[in-house]
């Protein structure tokens, strides 16, 4: 039982480091081609399902992009739909969820350029959702699909 529990457990945290390390070379790649003039981390950790979030210090000085991987890698409907939409493999989903990620900080850094108050744009994106009833139909989140369908493209293309 503990042997067990020791072999799923160096798995795991295998599995965890790897895509860590995949994550944080995409980043490196996509700091030089973009003007992202933050300092910018990423956490990656486990948990019940597929997700992502970024998160931003009011100065606009750092920003840590948060990707969760499923114990298990169960695909919820919405995750199932952005698969069956893009023609994606199950292992292209923590990519597809970094670029989606990576597109919400780009926009929430223009919008900050333009305007100086990041706290307006995170309350008309709050207000938005609370008035739509799926999220996901959301125009920003579509754009966010796109670029990260994009980035995901170019990433495979420059692999070969």
């Amino acid at each position: 039982m503990v042997q067990t529990w020791r072999i799923r457990r160096k798995w795991r945290t295998g599995r965890l480091r790897v895509w860590r390390k995949r994550l944080l070379r995409q980043m490196e790649l996509m700091s030089r081609r973009l003007p992202i003039r933050i300092r910018c981390s990423l956490r990656l950790s486990w948990g019940p399902f597929y997700g992502g979030s970024v998160r931003i210090d009011r100065k606009c000085t750092r920003a840590t992009i948060y990707i969760q991987i499923p114990y298990d890698r169960f695909l919820t409907a919405d995750e199932r739909d952005v698969l069956s939409a893009y023609e994606l493999g199950k292992s292209a989903l923590p990519y597809f969820i970094f670029f989606h990620e990576c597109y919400h900080l780009i926009d929430a850094l223009a919008d900050f350029r333009r305007s100086g108050d990041l706290a307006a744009y995170r309350d008309a994106l709050a207000g938005a959702v609370r008035r739509s009833a799926n999220y996901r139909s959301l125009p920003v989140e579509a754009c966010a699909d796109e670029y990260a369908y994009r980035q995901y493209a170019e990433m495979r293309a420059a692999a070969g």
